[in-house]
């Protein structure tokens, strides 16, 4: 198997990563808070102790989809132009 090696920025890898990584992020995501969805809409007995618990899960699995797909991408992009930056003002200090 032959790879090509091609030049790309920092901008167009992490945008394809993400693109690439977000139907497989969405789908788990999705799957599991529908399995809850029951739990979490229950009035049922014993739904004290597990609708609070679906609730909370569902919106762990909602915050942990976002940050995944939108604030990790651009934080890593942020840091790695920094580092960038630094490395151009004080050069390597290896």
């Amino acid at each position: 198997m032959k790879h090509e090696f091609t030049i790309h920025t920092l901008q167009e890898v992490v945008t394809e990563g993400v693109c690439s990584r977000v139907r497989p992020i969405v789908m788990t995501a999705l799957m599991a808070a529908f399995g809850l969805l029951h739990a979490a809409l229950s009035n049922g007995i014993g739904s004290e102790t597990s609708k609070p618990l679906a609730i909370i899960v569902i919106g762990g699995l909602i915050t942990a989809t976002v940050l995944t797909l939108l604030v990790f991408p651009q934080f890593f992009m942020f840091h790695t132009e920094m580092q960038r930056q630094y490395r151009m003002f004080f050069g390597e200090l290896t």
